[in-house]
This record gives C-alpha cells, sequence and structure tokens, in this order.
C-alpha cells in the first residue's frame, strides 16, 4: 500500500519471521530496518502491532520468555478481557489477522485468533459457517 508503520524491534520479534530475518541479516539491534510485507495490508499489520505492542507490555522481553508464556496462554480455556475486545471485529478481519499472524509465524496471535473462531462456530451449522467466513 506504499505506507510504512514504525515500531520497536524488540516488540515485533514475536513473529518468529522478522526475528529469523533481522538474525540473517546480522543488524544492530539500533539499527532501523524496512521490512516489506505486501502480502499483508496496512491495517491488518497496524492491528498485529499493537496487539504484539500489549504482548510485550504484559509479559517482558522475548524470546527468553515468550514460549513459557505461550504455554500457559493456550493451557488457559478462557480469553482475558482485552483479547476479547481486541478481537471483537468483523470475520474478514479475523481471517486476515489469522494469515497474517500465520506468515509471521506469531503463534500466541494465530492461537488466540483460532480460539476466538471456534467460539463463532459452537452452535453454527455448517452452512452458516460458510456463509460468515467464506
Amino acid at each position: 500500500e506504499g505506507r510504512s508503520l514504525t515500531v520497536d524491534r524488540r516488540v515485533v520479534e514475536v513473529s518468529v519471521y522478522v526475528r529469523n530475518l533481522l538474525r540473517n541479516l546480522h543488524s544492530p539491534r539500533d539499527q532501523c530496518i524496512e521490512i516489506p510485507l505486501d502480502n499483508i495490508s496496512y491495517d491488518t499489520m497496524e492491528l498485529i502491532l499493537r496487539w504484539c505492542k500489549h504482548y510485550y507490555d504484559e509479559v517482558g522481553n522475548w524470546p527468553d520468555n515468550v514460549m513459557d508464556d505461550y504455554q500457559a496462554r493456550v493451557s488457559r480455556p478462557v480469553l482475558d478481557l482485552w483479547e476479547r475486545e481486541f478481537l471483537d471485529v468483523d470475520a474478514e478481519t479475523l481471517k486476515k489477522i489469522i494469515l497474517a499472524s500465520n506468515f509471521l509465524n506469531i503463534r500466541p496471535l494465530l492461537d488466540t485468533t483460532c480460539k476466538i473462531i471456534a467460539e463463532l462456530f459452537r452452535g453454527k451449522s455448517p452452512r452458516e459457517i460458510i456463509n460468515a467466513f467464506n
């Protein structure tokens, strides 16, 4: 879309894709690097970065403790209020977040959005699900 977003490198390193890309570039931690992500819309990326920032502020540093926290979150049957409010979006936006978090390899966000989708599917007929998600 020709627009860019600026984010603290530590925040976006929850993405395994981005973290590995930055390591492979051998870039200094304070260096500003532009990473083109043409297959993710600006609006979707903005949402993902907002989620990453919230998650980073809540958890602390990655990647050292991200998997421990992630395992604890996955085992939780209930999503917290912030996650529910953040992901209270239309089906198309949820689909875009799922596809982007899968591409970026942000497992905690992917699993959280999939939990939301599973809740939406509960009690729905196959036809209702198809109509909602094409």
